[in-house]
């Protein structure tokens, strides 16, 4: 056996190579790379993950570890697995109860399922990281134990809540604020009349319009913001807020999403009103610098809702404690708290008919790859309810922006962005997208400023926001004038058109019944004519079969010779003119088996004509139905069974006929009449109308 020469150090035994000591070492110092990777590895994804996520996981794990240091509870340390977690669950997070709510007799209020959830999701999170560093060996941890204990526990919490009488409107449609009471919020961060209550505004306003968290709202920052135009929506421009949307409670991995807000009907509710009004607030009477675009870091990091150092965002316990007063002060109750936006806002959407998908898509629901990659459109019909409009297109029309301000005036509203463009437009900053969008939207806000300015004036006039010198402008005064003349015009057109919108469907609800009865009337007639032509050509057809029969008897008679016995017997064979239909002889010839010879008709084209065949019979022939009642199937087996099978073809037709007379309370005839017309809609033969009828699609 040869040996590479080049395979280095070994030791030989019977001309088997055996790894040396360089081996084993090189070995364990791969492993102990591995294992220091993997542990970088998991540290890291720790680092990332979002905030919110971490510091509710982190006090959770921490109990775990209390809880587990306990020797009486476990021996195995904080290892992690199904039936330990159901212990846990049992024996401390059921027992802990509530930190800050009590019940009547002084007790920890129960947790909740969600409650319990975090626990598990925690304890769980801390399993995946043992597991990956390799020293928990478990199969699970949310394993069957925990399953079964968590359908118990929701099954006895549904019982509980019962029994003791917990409040039934907890996440109902009543779980939250109405049209009424978001215009009463809004009036109310009018009135407090400060700087930081139109803060509040825009936050309670962009988190309602764009259906955002608390998270998501909080740490929006002025690079995500811009503005899309919505073409042919009405009489009015139509502009979409959009914040763009990277993170979240359940964007954890960067995927790009929007919130958009359309301007609003009434100017008090208005999220672009506020957007304006706060910037306005921020730039001309704070004072504070217009972000500087000259590079990205010099403004990308500015939060829309900065803290008072400036370097990140507001906390969300401010946010909570803003949301208590506004909610209380309106008298608004509700279990949720900063969710209340979302809840409030998808039942409003929802309650105007907008389709699921929209609602959806406004909300961030969607996860498939649809909307996560290629579906780039707003949900149009969302946002337009969202704005106090319907889904109805071409009725977006907002009253205050009638007029719009000179360029001169508006210019005297962040005056700064000429200079930006003019530098972006030099190229003498450095080069972005999010810059200039930034600056469109601030450009649309002196307008949406303006406007509304006009109507919160009136309103609001102690409000600090026009103490500013714009205001006393000739400029402004001028145009204040002349859209205050525009909307008040404005407003007794709308007023007509209101009353016109109301007359108007009643007008046409009493036509659309008046044409109806007219067209009732029409089908009773024409079903009536029918039926009576019907009669005539079945009593022309049963002279006509008397008749012939009558004078091929008297034939056959004077053929015999006997012809005083003719005479009498044709005295007898002619019947009267009322003679019942049973006392006629059948037309059709007795074959050998002294069944009648009948054939029903190959030719016809109309489920009327079927109908009738079947009912009364065609061309002086008895009709199937009579052939059935009188001989059964037995007729049908004459001539080789073609017969059967013409009318086992037939026979779906016939029955589908008899059970819509039933069903809708008409008669056979104007179901045969029904079904023609959707034989003719749909371009079908007689036989595809039977296939089709077997088979029950129609």
């Amino acid at each position: 056996m040869s040996h590479d020469s080049n395979a280095g150090p070994s030791t030989r035994d019977n001309d088997i190579t055996l790894p040396d000591a360089e081996h084993y070492e090189d070995m364990i110092r791969a492993r102990l790379a591995m294992d220091k990777n993997t542990q970088m590895v998991i540290a890291e994804n720790q680092t990332y993950r979002p905030k919110n996520t971490t510091a509710a996981y982190k006090s959770k794990q921490r109990e775990w570890f209390e809880w587990c240091a306990n020797k009486e509870k476990v021996a195995d340390g904080a290892i992690v697995y199904d039936a330990k977690l159901a212990f846990f669950l049992k024996d401390y997070v059921l027992t802990r109860g509530k930190k800050f709510k009590k019940n009547a007799d002084g007790s920890p209020a129960p947790l909740g399922r969600e409650s319990v959830l975090a626990y598990v999701k925690a304890v769980v999170d801390l399993y995946h990281q043992q597991v990956e560093a390799g020293f928990n060996k478990h199969t699970m941890a949310r394993g069957p134990i925990v399953k079964r204990f968590l359908d118990t526990h929701t099954k006895k919490e549904a019982r509980r809540k019962r029994t003791e009488y917990e409040d039934r409107g907890k996440n109902t449609l009543n779980d939250g604020y109405t049209d009424q009471e978001l215009l009463r919020i809004n009036q109310y961060f009018l009135i407090q009349n400060n700087i930081f209550s139109l803060r509040n505004k825009v936050c309670f306003s962009m988190s309602h319009a764009m259906l955002m968290r608390s998270e998501t709202a909080l740490g929006t920052q002025l690079p995500d913001l811009f503005i899309m135009e919505l073409k042919n929506q009405g009489p009015s421009s139509c502009f979409a807020i959009v914040a763009t949307i990277t993170f979240g409670k359940t964007n954890k991995d960067g995927k790009i999403q929007y919130g958009s807000a359309l301007r609003h009907r009434y100017a008090e509710v208005c999220p672009h009103g506020a957007f304006a009004q706060y910037f306005f607030s921020l730039f001309h009477h704070q004072n504070l610098p217009f972000p500087n675009f000259s590079t990205r870091r010099d403004w990308y990091d500015t939060y829309l809702f900065p803290n008072a150092t400036g370097d990140g965002s507001i906390t969300y316990s401010e946010q909570a404690k803003i949301y208590k007063q506004v909610l209380r002060y309106c008298g608004v109750h509700s279990s949720k708290l900063t969710h209340i936006n979302r809840k409030s806002a998808i039942n409003m959407v929802a309650n105007e008919g907008v389709s699921g998908d929209q609602q959806r898509q406004v909300g961030r629901w969607g996860s498939d790859r649809m909307v996560g990659c290629y579906l780039s459109g707003l949900p149009v019909d969302a946002i337009k309810v969202m704005a106090g409009f319907t889904t109805r297109k071409g009725d977006y029309f907002i009253n205050r922006g009638s007029i719009e301000p000179s360029e001169e005036l508006r210019k005297m509203v962040f005056p700064w962005i000429e200079h930006w463009r003019e530098k972006f437009y030099r190229k003498e900053v450095e080069d972005d997208i999010a810059g200039p969008s930034f600056l469109d939207l601030m450009d649309y806000l002196r307008t949406v400023f303006l406007q509304d300015s006009v109507v919160l004036k009136g309103k609001y006039p102690e409000n600090f926001i026009w103490s500013h010198s714009i205001f006393e402008t000739d400029l402004y005064k001028d145009y204040e004038e002349r859209l205050s003349a525009a909307i008040a015009a404005n407003d007794e057109k709308f007023k007509m058109s209101q009353h016109l919108e109301v007359l108007l469907p009643e007008v046409a609800a009493a036509m659309k019944t008046g044409f109806d009865s007219m067209n009732a009337m029409m089908n009773i007639v024409q079903s009536q004519n029918q039926l009576t032509l019907d009669a005539v050509k079945k009593l022309e057809a049963e002279n006509r079969t008397m008749l012939a029969d009558s004078f091929l008897q008297i034939s056959n008679m004077l053929r015999q010779g006997d012809e005083n016995t003719q005479l009498q017997q044709t005295s007898t064979i002619l019947p009267s003119s009322s003679a019942p239909l049973s006392s006629i002889p059948s037309p059709s010839t007795a074959n050998s088996t002294g069944l009648p010879s009948f054939k029903m008709s190959r030719s016809l084209i109309s489920v009327t004509d079927v109908w009738r065949e079947y009912s009364v019979g065609l061309a002086g022939k008895p009709s199937v139905k009579s052939m059935e009642e009188q001989y059964g199937a037995d007729w049908r087996k004459v001539d080789n069974r073609t017969e059967s099978r013409f009318f086992t073809r037939r026979l779906p037709l016939y029955k589908k006929i008899e059970s819509l007379s039933n069903e809708r309370g008409i008669s056979c005839e104007e179901a045969a009449q029904f079904l023609e017309f959707r034989r003719i809609s749909d371009k079908l033969s007689i036989n595809q109308m039977c296939k089709l009828v077997a088979y029950n699609q129609i």
